[in-house]
């Protein structure tokens, strides 16, 4: 691995390199990578999950004043840029434990807001039912004679997209494979190879 990094200008940092074994696991970039018997399992590790709860509690008290529609505006963005960066991974648990902890802070701010008003009072007033889902933290606001619907984005809203993997004995730096990585960058491969998912991821 060294000589093939040393070849290419790379080199491996000492101070972050770890040898550990599959079946522990280790994370990398967000995520935790580790070995369940005979399958691979990828999913958002729990320092990524942490660093996400704890963004998301932080804006939600320094908008304490702040209207329902500026606290969707400022954290939307956030659950939708971490949603979908792990989208590829197994992220379900990852998503659902991260929906109901920023709901429960949500329904702590408006509480929080209202403290002489009812629960069903509050949850009338800032939890919404649309379509088959209910207790959607949205609000409707009035603007150039047209009213918007604006609610908070929500993390298991995302589908999994599993990762193709990328055949065994293709290589990046080999030309007679150029067209096979052109091909899967391209935006409709996964939907063509749909039918072949469940062989080829791990």
């Amino acid at each position: 691995m060294e000589d093939f990094l040393f070849q290419r200008g790379l080199t491996l940092s000492a101070e972050k390199t770890t040898t550990t074994h599959i079946d522990k696991g280790f994370d990398f970039l967000g995520q935790t990578i580790r070995k369940y018997k005979s399958k691979l399992i990828i999913k958002p590790s729990g320092k990524s999950v942490n660093n996400i709860l704890r963004r998301s509690k932080d804006l939600i008290r320094k908008n304490r004043a702040n209207t329902q529609e500026e606290v969707i505006k400022v954290l939307s963005p956030q659950i939708r840029g971490w949603a979908y960066y792990h989208r590829g991974s197994c992220a379900r648990k990852a998503y659902e434990k991260v929906d109901h902890q920023i709901f429960q802070s949500l329904w702590q701010w408006s509480k929080r807001r209202h403290p002489n008003k009812g629960t069903r009072w509050i949850k009338e007033k800032y939890f919404k039912r649309k379509e088959n889902q209910n207790w959607c933290f949205a609000t409707t606001t009035k603007k150039k004679n047209t009213i918007e619907w604006q609610e908070l984005f929500r993390a298991t809203s995302i589908p999994i997209q599993r990762h193709i993997k990328i055949r065994a004995n293709s290589n990046p730096f080999d030309k007679e494979w150029s067209a096979y990585f052109a091909e899967r960058q391209s935006s409709n491969y996964t939907t063509r190879n749909n039918y072949r998912l469940e062989l080829e991821c791990i």
